[in-house]
Order: C-alpha cells, then structure tokens, then sequence
C-alpha cells in the first residue's frame, strides 16, 4: 500500500472516530434552563411590579453559606444581582 492512501485511511478513521464522541461519553452537559414566576401583590390583589414607585435595586438575593447570608452580586454579569424582571 503507498504512503498517500495509508495517510489517507488513517486520515478517514481518526476523523470517523472524532465525531462519534457524543457528550454523554464525557459526561459533559450544559446546564439547564430554569426560572421562575414571582407574582409581588398587595392585599388588595393589586400588582407591585407595575407601579411607579417600584425600583428593582430593592429586591436582593441571599446565599446561605456556612450559617452566613452573602447577597448575590456578580459585577460583570447580565444580570449583576442573578434575577431579571
């Protein structure tokens, strides 16, 4: 067998063999999508989220770590305090 079609077989078997790894084979996987509904109403049923005077930077997330509460902020994300109304 010459040079060029030895090359060209094990050019056609690695190239075969790269792209039937799938990502379950490595475990890989992306994370989900997820979020949530939150309905913010008084006791007359009247919606906050939609009023004048509401002002997002207010509403803070907290993480319990170790028994302390560390609000959420991460400076150079999208969404700094990890929610989006």
């Amino acid at each position: 067998m010459s040079k060029p079609l030895k090359k060209l077989i094990l050019l056609l078997i690695g190239t075969t063999l790269l792209y039937s790894c799938e990502n379950r084979l490595c475990g890989c996987t992306s994370p989900p999508d997820n979020s949530v509904t939150i309905f913010l109403k008084n006791s007359a049923g009247e919606n906050l989220l939609e009023t004048e005077n509401y002002n997002s930077e207010n509403i803070k997330i907290f993480n319990e770590i170790n028994g302390d509460k560390v609000a959420v902020y991460q400076a150079f994300s999208d969404w700094p305090r990890n929610f989006h109304i």
